[in-house]
C-alpha cells in the first residue's frame, strides 16, 4: 500500500463502503412523524395562540396581584372590619385551596384561561350585585345571600362538565383571594 491507498477487491458489503471519507446529505422528512415532528407542531401551533395566551396571562396576572393603588392589609383585617369574624378561618383554608389548584394549572395555556374567567365572573358578579347592597348597609346575612345566589352558584353552574374538577370550595376560595387581593371589598 502507498499512502492512504487501501485494496478494496474481494470485499462483500451491503451498505456503504469506501476507502476513505463517506459525505451523505440526510434530508428531514416532514411527512414522517417522529417526536420532534410533533414537537415541531406543537410549537407552531403555540406561535398561532401566544397572542391569546399573553391575553389570558394578563388578565390572571390582574386577578393575582394586588388591586392597584390598594394596601394589602390581608384577608384577615378585611373580614374583620366587614364584621365576618365567623368566617376568617374559613376564608383562609379555602383561599389556600384555590391558590394551589391556580399553582396545579400554572402550565395549562387552557386551565389558566378557565381560571381567568372564573375570577372576571366572580368579580364582575360582586360589583354589579352584592356591593350595591353593601352601600345599602344591607344585613350580613342578607349581602352572604346575595353572594351565594347571585356569584357562587352562577359561577359554579357555567362549569359544565368542570375538567378542572372545581368545586364549591374552590369557588369560594376565588372569592377570599379577590378579597385578599383588593379586589373585593366587603365595607363600604
Amino acid at each position: 500500500m502507498h499512502g492512504n491507498r487501501s485494496n478494496q477487491i474481494g470485499n462483500i458489503v451491503d451498505g456503504d463502503q469506501a476507502g476513505r471519507d463517506i459525505t451523505k446529505n440526510y434530508v428531514f422528512d416532514s411527512s414522517v412523524p417522529t417526536p420532534m415532528r410533533h414537537l415541531i407542531e406543537k410549537l407552531k401551533r403555540e406561535r398561532q395562540t401566544d397572542v391569546q395566551f399573553v391575553e389570558t396571562l394578563s388578565v390572571l396576572r390582574r386577578y393575582t396581584t394586588p388591586a392597584t393603588g390598594e394596601t394589602v392589609d390581608g384577608l384577615e383585617v378585611k373580614l374583620r372590619a366587614a364584621n365576618r369574624d365567623a368566617l376568617l378561618a374559613y376564608a383562609a383554608r379555602v383561599k389556600e385551596v384555590f391558590a394551589k389548584k391556580l399553582m396545579a394549572n400554572q402550565f395549562s395555556e387552557s386551565g389558566q384561561e378557565i381560571l381567568a374567567y372564573l375570577l372576571a365572573e366572580i368579580y364582575t358578579r360582586f360589583q354589579h350585585h352584592v356591593v350595591p347592597a353593601i352601600h345599602r348597609h344591607e344585613s350580613p346575612e342578607n349581602v352572604t345571600n346575595l353572594v351565594q345566589s347571585l356569584v357562587l352558584d352562577p359561577v359554579q353552574a357555567m362549569l359544565g362538565e368542570n375538567p378542572l374538577r372545581l368545586y364549591a370550595e374552590e369557588i369560594n376560595g376565588m372569592l377570599y383571594f379577590l378579597t385578599g387581593n383588593c379586589h373585593i371589598k366587603w365595607v363600604h
